[in-house]
């Protein structure tokens, strides 16, 4: 989860333990500098001991008010994982369900109801990958609302087993399973969904239209934020996800953690009034280097454990 990132900025990665200096730490510090500063250090950084459940319980996460990004994409998530919503002319498309149904509820449900949109239109739930902060309202809201369910093929079996010992009632049934790079349309919108494992096996990121007035845009979405499982398939992940920017010319960068790409700053600016400059537009070769940090943090990773 990203919540750990604010803490982890006291020392430059490549000096930590005097062991992380892997000529793709520098590298990944550099490409993450100008935008992601914080990120590319906790990125950069020999991996943390996970904590044992039951002791440092994470605070609850602070509210982010439900907010308009584009014309066509809204944030109704919270400060430690996001969901966003895409509108279409033929209903919605949610992206993750935070982690339990009273989040699905508080930020989802009444997020969408004080943007005027009606939850009741959600047809596709994508679920970027299984860990709970993503899928623990996804059952909720697939039994309220009967949304076509969308998650690798891999995630799927990795989350059936996790829910072998909950009631029927609360567990997310399998339905569609991506197994290859494909795509998906609602009404006038396409979303096109890439296999990037390396933060879980059947990890998703996706590439999706946005709209401000006559302009549409391409944003991609980084379904795997940390780098948590298989650095190499990360790495290759990245570069699938870098080439794609270039050659279809993306400008927005999105995570499904607020603190990876200041949503909470953006949306806050957006709303205030205070830029006719939209701030979660960059430029392709900005978003560009976020898959540049990405790639060569997640070989630095590869290197300090080959050297143990």
């Amino acid at each position: 989860m990203l919540a750990i990132y604010a803490p982890c900025v006291a020392a430059p990665a490549q000096n930590v333990a005097g062991q992380y200096n892997s000529p793709h730490v520098s590298r990944g510090l550099q490409a993450g500098a100008q935008d992601f500063p914080v990120l590319s250090r906790y990125l950069c950084s020999p991996p943390r001991p996970r904590a044992i459940s039951g002791v440092d319980v994470p605070p609850p996460p602070h509210r982010i008010p439900a907010g308009k990004a584009f014309d066509n994409l809204y944030f109704v998530g919270h400060a430690k994982a996001s969901a966003w919503v895409i509108e279409t002319k033929a209903g919605l498309i949610l992206i993750d369900a935070l982690d339990s149904p009273a989040e699905a509820q508080d930020y989802i449900e009444s997020g969408l109801r004080s943007l005027g949109l009606d939850p009741g239109q959600i047809k596709v739930m994508i679920v970027t990958h299984y860990h709970k902060d993503h899928t623990g309202g996804a059952a909720y809201i697939a039994s309220k609302y009967h949304p076509q369910v969308v998650m690798g093929d891999a995630d799927w079996k990795a989350l059936a087993d996790l829910q072998k010992d909950l009631p029927a009632s609360d567990r997310l049934e399998r339905d569609r399973s991506i197994q290859q790079n494909e795509s998906l349309t609602l009404g006038d919108t396409k979303v096109d969904i890439y296999m990037t494992p390396g933060h879980t096996e059947g990890t998703l990121s996706l590439i999706f239209p946005v709209r401000e007035g006559a302009r549409s845009r391409l944003a991609v979405l980084w379904g795997g934020t940390d780098i948590r499982q298989d650095y190499m398939a990360y790495a290759r992940s990245a570069a699938l996800m870098k080439g794609q920017v270039q050659r279809r010319g993306v400008d927005v960068f999105l995570s499904n953690h607020a603190s990876a790409d200041d949503t909470e700053v953006k949306l806050a600016r957006l709303a205030s009034g205070a830029t006719q400059i939209n701030p979660f537009v960059t430029s392709v070769s900005r978003t560009r280097r976020a898959f540049d940090m990405f790639h060569e943090c997640a070989l630095a990773r590869a290197d300090y454990y080959a050297k143990r």
